[in-house]
């Protein structure tokens, strides 16, 4: 039998490499790249990423379709797709360490007021700010998966207050946890530095428009590593012009690679990092995905089975 791999974006080196892995850690199997597959009936797993609807639908025996990073929203919207079908997302402490590494970074530098210091530098200004403690900043994290919950631990080991928010009720250690509507507003008001990594569902899109941005502190900085879905992008425009917020840091947009018009790459309140803030490698990702495929076919549960009604 065969896997195939439909990675949009990957470059010749990362599908090698990923081929490598896979014939180590399954080597009964034959891994096949999109779209020369030799015979489409011989392949049981699809591992995916950014492919197009329909795409897969010449794949008549699949028995799981594994996404390539935390995000699995591509396929839920692939109604060529058995709706019985199981979709796997990534859960990879790699991933976790990663997001967490980009987000100290991005929090640290909000938090030491580099975004004030690099617009006194363009007006050639020298002033110095008051410290402010990182007991005295208050980050507010939605999203508290996998990845929401290691950059919460994280940041809370940096002295800094974390407030949380997800669909269902959460408990960490050292973490104020909210959720339901009213947990969500909190989060928003006590924010002075907000994330963004929650699933893009049909109940998060948009989440961060113009009514989210007005409950924001003034002069919040807020950070999406989430989906680009869950920004409404002429709100945030407004809400940054309008001085209600202070800086944006987005790390994922609708559409990607960013095309040259569009309208926040010369925005001096925003920074444009493309999509790396947690980047799946071929290092423990096809060992985490092999042992899944091993699993299912040996009847067992496995981790990052998705839930299609709540779409994550």
């Amino acid at each position: 039998m065969s896997i195939v791999l439909h990675a949009v974006g990957y470059s010749t080196q990362e599908v090698e490499n990923w081929q490598e892995a896979l014939a180590k850690a399954l080597p009964d199997d034959r891994l096949e790249i999109w779209p020369d597959v030799a015979d489409d009936n011989a392949v049981e797993y699809a591992l995916v990423w950014g492919h197009k609807p329909g795409d897969l639908s010449r794949f008549v025996n699949l028995k799981a379709v594994f996404s390539l990073g935390a995000g699995v929203e591509t396929a839920l919207c692939d109604e060529s797709l058995p709706e019985d079908l199981p979709l796997v997302r990534l859960i990879d402490p790699n991933l976790a360490n990663a997001m967490a590494e980009y987000m100290l970074m991005r929090v640290l530098f909000y938090h030491r007021q580099m975004h004030l210091y690099q617009d006194f530098q363009n007006g050639s200004q020298w002033q110095a700010l008051p410290y402010i403690s990182a007991l005295d900043r208050t980050v507010g994290i939605l999203g508290l998966g996998k990845l929401g919950a290691e950059v919460a631990t994280v940041l809370s080991s940096r002295g800094f207050h974390i407030t949380g928010w997800s669909r269902t009720s959460k408990q960490l250690a050292d973490i104020t946890c909210y959720s339901g509507e009213d947990g969500l507003e909190h989060v928003l008001r006590e924010a002075d530095i907000l994330i963004c990594l929650l699933p893009l569902t049909s109940e998060t899109r948009g989440l961060m428009c113009s009514k989210s941005f007005e409950l924001m502190k003034s002069q919040a900085c807020f950070i999406n590593a989430g989906r680009g879905g869950h920004v409404v992008v002429q709100d945030l425009i407004e809400a940054l012009d309008a001085r209600k917020l202070a800086h944006a840091t987005l790390d994922v947009f609708e559409t990607e690679p960013l095309p040259h018009n569009y309208p926040l790459w010369q925005h001096p309140k925003v920074t444009i990092t493309p999509h790396v803030s947690a980047m799946t490698l071929a290092i423990d990702a096809p060992l985490i995905i092999a042992e899944n495929i091993r699993k299912l076919r040996a009847g067992q549960m496995i981790e990052g089975l998705v839930d299609r009604e709540k779409e994550y």
